[in-house]
């Protein structure tokens, strides 16, 4: 076990959906 090989379990990283970041993000412009 070395620092490099670990690794977050399985679904307990969400990567935080950044709204609002204009329109090519996705979700731009009508982002609540």
């Amino acid at each position: 076990m070395k620092l490099h090989e670990l690794k977050p379990a399985e679904g307990s990283r969400q990567v935080r959906n950044r709204v609002g970041r204009g329109t090519s993000s996705g979700n731009g412009k009508t982002a609540g």
